[in-house]
């Protein structure tokens, strides 16, 4: 039961904004592309404010969690972002 629970909370936390979708969405000219999402995680989970202003977006609410979510997405996009140079 509490495994169940536990899975329910972390796909709703994870659903609840994925960081490389919104890093990708609000990105400008000067803005990181390759593996934005596990790196503005990473700029929250260390409160590392100077990077996060970087991304033109607020970090998810619980970048631990969201952190597996976003290298994954973020390594199925790396074609796409590597071609964007």
């Amino acid at each position: 039961m509490l495994v169940k629970r536990l899975f329910i909370f972390g796909i709703v936390a994870i659903l609840s904004g994925c960081s490389t979708i919104k890093t990708l969405d609000s990105a400008t000219i000067d803005s990181p592309v390759v593996f934005s999402g596990t790196r503005l995680n990473i700029c929250a989970i260390t409160d590392d404010k100077v990077g996060m202003i970087k991304f033109n977006t607020k970090p998810v609410e619980y970048p631990v969690l969201d952190l597996p979510a976003s290298f994954l997405l973020d390594l199925i996009m790396f074609p796409l972002a590597i071609s964007v140079f």
